[in-house]
């Protein structure tokens, strides 16, 4: 018997499954997502799209679950995680957070998140180790949780999951001088899981014996570093692929090239999309922007580009684009996109089961640090909110792991054809809409952008009707180098 699984007897509450009992089928791959089901008190959610891999339970739920991975403990310091837990409900939510590494026994921590507030958890300071997954555990619902991660080269955030996976795909990544590319797998589930990595570079498909067959146990951790058998490519997309189990897949990009640094912690898409949404891009003189599109299937996808600028619509941009290929799509000297303007773009697919969308944005070295970064679009299913409503966590809460942490604006996109009524409300104990932020009216296919600087409460977007919503921070050398995504709730 593993140290794992004795540690999972031992621990009653390893053994519980999440909340969410959302199984849909992966049309892809002919798979199943579904997150681990619990006892008979735990309530049942309609199933969500299959590319929604995070989504708040409702604050009547009597129990919830997250999944978070891909920083590092403090014995290697290159990406340290911090845990933002959000609350939105008016009561408020005890726990735990239960801290797993590579080897040795997790550890747990109790925890209480205030009502309308949030806290943030340390895992390294938990379990230590190299590599830090966690799995936080509710007694109820409305809590949203989302890791930060900073080292040396700069810093990031990323919701965490709430369901696992046989299958995630990542569109983009780099091995090349300067870059260090990391794939986390963490297994929160009572069954092991064998796990096969596929690298697509210019060269074509890649499938290092190493990373073939790879077994993670329950509760288990195991970290992939790519570079070590995909070397020197520019660029790197990822499928995991599990034989047998489900796990949480994210991937950890540290840039350091040229004299510009950042990185990217993102949450696998663990399933194509035929809709994707960024709400927010701004190309600066002497920086750059690319966006990756990822075609993991067997079918040709076409796939077209909408751009949307504060004045209107541009022509859009259009590529066939094959199977098991990437299109990268320089966004810089576009002369339908005037230097330094803010615009959204749209990302449309037909002909298969859809694609995975990256942004990747660049600062000049001579920018604040971080210089870059990276982050996946906003699949269709995200924007379309089953409550009409989204959490949005607030970094400034982790001001040690991350000074001077805070965010600088909510962006909100309408994709559809109808004006949505909106609001951007501050979740603290009194709080209300942001000044300027109630009773929004964002049109269709258009951007309303909303100041968020100074405060220290996590944020709350309602509407309705489906939005992307993202939440640029800061401090950073341009805007986008870190940029998270909203959570949906039930």
């Amino acid at each position: 018997m593993t140290e794992s699984r004795r540690e999972r007897r031992r621990d009653p509450r390893v053994r519980r499954l999440p909340v969410l009992v959302l199984v849909v089928v992966l049309l892809a791959v002919g798979g199943l997502l579904s997150a681990e089901v619990g006892g008979p008190t735990r309530p049942t959610l309609p199933a969500p799209p299959a590319s929604l891999a995070a989504l708040t339970a409702p604050a009547t739920s009597s129990a919830s679950s997250w999944y978070c991975n891909g920083g590092s403990g403090p014995t290697q310091p290159i990406a340290q995680a911090t845990l933002l837990l959000v609350n939105s409900g008016n009561a408020a939510v005890t726990g735990s957070v239960t801290a797993y590494r590579p080897t040795g026994h997790p550890a747990k921590k109790k925890v209480t998140v205030p009502a309308l507030g949030q806290t943030t958890v340390t895992p390294g300071a938990i379990a230590s180790g190299t590599w830090v997954s966690s799995r936080v555990d509710f007694n109820g619902g409305g809590v949203a949780v989302s890791q930060l991660v900073s080292g040396p080269t700069g810093w990031a955030m990323s919701p965490c999951a709430t369901v696992t996976s046989a299958n995630w795909y990542f569109a983009s990544g780099a091995t090349s001088a300067g870059n260090s590319l990391f794939v986390s797998l963490f297994n929160p589930t009572p069954d092991d899981a064998v796990v096969d990595l596929t690298f697509l570079t210019a060269t074509g498909l890649v499938q290092p014996s190493p990373f073939q067959g790879l077994i993670v146990p329950p509760g288990g951790v195991v970290t992939a570093e790519v570079a070590s058998y995909v070397q020197n490519a520019h660029a790197v997309a990822t499928v995991v692929s599990a034989r047998s189990g489900r796990v949480v897949a994210s991937e950890l990009q540290l840039h350091s090239t040229g004299g510009a640094s950042g990185m990217s912690l993102r949450l696998g898409a663990p399933s194509p999309s035929p809709r994707w949404y960024l709400p927010s891009t701004t190309d600066v003189t002497g920086g750059g922007s690319q966006l990756v599109v990822f075609n993991p299937t067997a079918a040709t996808e076409r796939v077209k580009v909408s751009i949307q600028l504060a004045s209107g619509p541009v022509d859009p941009l259009t590529q066939v684009v094959p199977p098991h290929s990437t299109w990268t799509l320089s966004l810089s000297g576009q002369t339908r996109i005037p230097v330094g303007a803010a615009f959204a773009l749209s990302v449309t697919s037909r002909g298969g089961r859809g694609v995975v969308v990256d942004r990747i944005t660049a600062a000049p070295s001579s920018a604040s640090a971080p210089q870059w970064g990276a982050v996946t679009a906003i699949a269709g299913s995200a924007a379309a909110s089953p409550s009409g409503r989204w959490t949005l966590a607030n970094p400034a809460a982790a001001a040690q792991a991350q000074p001077g942490a805070q965010p600088v604006s909510v962006t909100l996109y309408n994709p559809g054809d109808r004006p949505v009524r909106a609001s951007v409300l501050s979740l603290a104990a009194g709080g209300g809409p942001l000044a300027g932020a109630q009773h929004l009216r964002v049109p269709a296919h258009a951007v309303t952008v909303v100041t968020a600087a100074g405060g220290k409460a996590a944020l709350q977007v309602t509407a309705d009707s489906p939005l992307a919503v993202t939440e640029d921070v800061m401090p950073v050398g341009v805007a986008g180098a870190v940029t998270t995504a909203a959570v949906p709730q039930a």
